[in-house]
């Protein structure tokens, strides 16, 4: 009986040996694992999905920093898949949506503090509603002008486009096509949209943008090629998951996902769904 059982498991072991000669071994493909975070507002008067307190930014920004992570701008991800420049190997990418004026009043005297950068995608019509308003809040406020200025030349922000007025969920959803919209009205109503959004940026800020976020994650079949053909280098989009890039990936810079913090999460459970530990 002893003998069978020794012979069985020299048996396994054989074949198991087999199986492990046979199997390829995993090479190093050249991917770097690069996690985008995406913010929206930041206030102490409220928690939810889209808005987190200042505090619970602290403690993410330092928890990405006693991890080892490197705060990379979007345009530095494009330059590295470009084969322009190297990227460290635990980098990590900080967007915020929509342009709150919450995110100069707190998030960038923390990204300064930590020594981190963020890309901040704004909608270009909350700019311009600002305008003339002196009464500022961290609860409802966006940036206006001079605030957006401001934050493009404290060097630790990227500025990214949002849509000028597609950030919506009426008459469309987002930059989807709308129902009984020619592929050419579309893409015509898209064009001078992302465009006027891209103006602003350049005439406030000074800058190219080479950044597109889509509002609501949405999009329809032909809105990449349209961006594309503006010259927008990069999409962040709201599929949930991580990035693996590698130098010549340029299809997948359109298509880069985020992971939402909502304020539900602590920080080491929000940047365990990032891989960052």
């Amino acid at each position: 009986m002893v003998k069978r059982i020794t012979a069985t498991i020299s048996v396994f072991v054989l074949l198991l040996t087999c199986v492990c000669t046979l199997a390829p071994a995993v090479k190093n493909d050249g991917r770097i694992q690069i996690p985008i975070v995406m913010y929206h507002s930041v206030t102490k008067t409220g928690k939810s999905n889209y808005i987190i307190p200042p505090d619970l930014l602290e403690k993410d920004f330092a928890y990405i920093v006693s991890h080892g992570y490197t705060a990379v701008f979007v345009r530095d991800v494009v330059n590295f898949v470009n084969g322009k420049t190297k990227l460290p190997k635990k980098s990590i990418v900080i967007s915020f949506d929509d342009g709150f004026y919450n995110n100069l009043y707190y998030a960038v005297p923390l990204l300064e503090k930590y020594g981190l950068k963020a890309t901040i995608n704004v909608v270009g019509s909350y700019v311009d509603a600002e305008k003339g308003k002196t009464k500022r809040s961290c609860s409802y406020s966006y940036l206006n002008e001079k605030e957006l200025a401001a934050v493009a030349k404290s060097g630790a922000v990227e500025i990214g486009n949002h849509s000028y007025a597609m950030h919506s969920l009426s008459g469309r959803r987002g930059v989807m096509r709308k129902k009984g919209e020619t592929e050419k009205q579309y893409e015509t109503a898209l064009k001078e949209d992302a465009d006027k959004c891209k103006r602003l940026i350049k005439r406030v800020c000074g800058t190219d943008v080479k950044v597109f976020a889509y509002p609501y994650g949405s999009s329809s079949t032909s809105t990449e090629r349209i961006l594309r053909s503006l010259g927008y280098e990069a999409i962040l989009t709201c599929a949930e998951g991580v990035n693996r890039l590698k130098k010549g990936d340029t299809d997948r810079l359109y298509k880069l996902k985020r992971i939402n913090r909502a304020a539900k999460y602590s920080t080491r459970t929000y940047f365990k769904l990032l891989g960052v530990q």
